[in-house]
Formats: C-alpha cells, sequence, structure tokens
C-alpha cells in the first residue's frame, strides 16, 4: 500500500513538491535528496506517532522571522529523531545548502529542542507504561533520517510491536533461497 501516493506517482524524479500533506513529507522530499518506497515507511511512522497513538500531528511546522517552513520542518525532524543528517545524504541533496552549512547544521536555526520519541509519547498519549518503549521503538525505526536506515514494509510487519496485530492470515514472510 502506498501512503504518500503523490510522490510516488511523480513521472520526474526532479518534481518533489507535489501536494503531499506537509507534516507527512519525509526528509529526503524535503531535501530533495532522490526518494522511493521509504517515504512511505516515514509516512506510517508519522502517523502510527501521532495520527493513531496522540490524535496530533507527528510535524507541524512553521514560518518565522528569520526561517521558512522548510527549516522548521527539517529542525522537528532533528529534535524528535535525535539524529543529524549523514553527510552522504546532504550531499545526494539538491537544497542541502539552502538549510545547512557544511557540518550538518542549521543555517537559521541554531538551537535545537530534543523531544525524543518515547518522553512525547508518555506526555500526549493514553499508553500504558510497559506499551511506550516498543511503539517508540517502531515509530523510531520508521523515523530514521537516512532513508537507506529505515525498514522495509515487510520487515515492520514483524517487528515486535505488531505481535497480535491483524495481519493477513495468507501472508507468510518469504524465506531464504
Amino acid at each position: 500500500m502506498i501512503l504518500d501516493k503523490t510522490a510516488q506517482l511523480a513521472s520526474d524524479p526532479q518534481t518533489y513538491n507535489l501536494g503531499t500533506a506537509f507534516a507527512l513529507r519525509a526528509p529526503e522530499v524535503v531535501l530533495r535528496a532522490g526518494y522511493g518506497t521509504k517515504i512511505d515507511i516515514w509516512a506510517i511512522g508519522c502517523l502510527a506517532y501521532f495520527e493513531l497513538l496522540t490524535g496530533l500531528w507527528a510535524f507541524h511546522p512553521e514560518r518565522g522571522a528569520d526561517f521558512d517552513l522548510e527549516d522548521d520542518h527539517l529542525a522537528r525532524m532533528l529534535e524528535l529523531t535525535g539524529e543529524r543528517f549523514s553527510q552522504a545524504m546532504l550531499a545526494r541533496a539538491e537544497l542541502s545548502q539552502k538549510h545547512f552549512d557544511n557540518n550538518g547544521n542549521l543555517l537559521r536555526i541554531g538551537q535545537l529542542i530534543p523531544v525524543g520519541i518515547e518522553a512525547t509519547l508518555k506526555d500526549v498519549s493514553d499508553l500504558a507504561d510497559d506499551d511506550i518503549p516498543p511503539a517508540a521503538e517502531f515509530i523510531r525505526a520508521c523515523l530514521r533520517l537516512d532513508l537507506d536506515d529505515r525498514p522495509t514494509a515487510e520487515q515492520l510487519l514483524w517487528h515486535p510491536w505488531m505481535k497480535g496485530a491483524n495481519v493477513c492470515q495468507d501472508y507468510r514472510p518469504p524465506t531464504a533461497v
């Protein structure tokens, strides 16, 4: 299933701003760093994190006096994940010089305030304390900044947080050949 269908349907790989819900845009879309099916994994993480578990948006970027929506969106990604963009990701990103200096720091937003996935789930969800770590681990896997570090959809099906989820009874994971 494709969640971020507008980006997936682009015939021109350089077309990035396609009407995708801004809050669900993966970092590679924001930075124009090339994308594929892993944008759907990012969207699953956003939807699981807030829409399903808290009723809030994972990312709600705003313009500031000295920064634009994309700057704020990237800052919020950094704050939530606690990660930094790899040099490889920034090197392939068309818009990296618009948003980052040579050391990978945001140009127009200096002070980042880490929020963390587990802490936010604890503060704004109704999850039991023992349900938070596996949910946070699932979301953290989906919201890796580098698309190469995100799991596949199939890998997510077998994530411990999905244990007991209603998966198609006929589905069997592929066996090694």
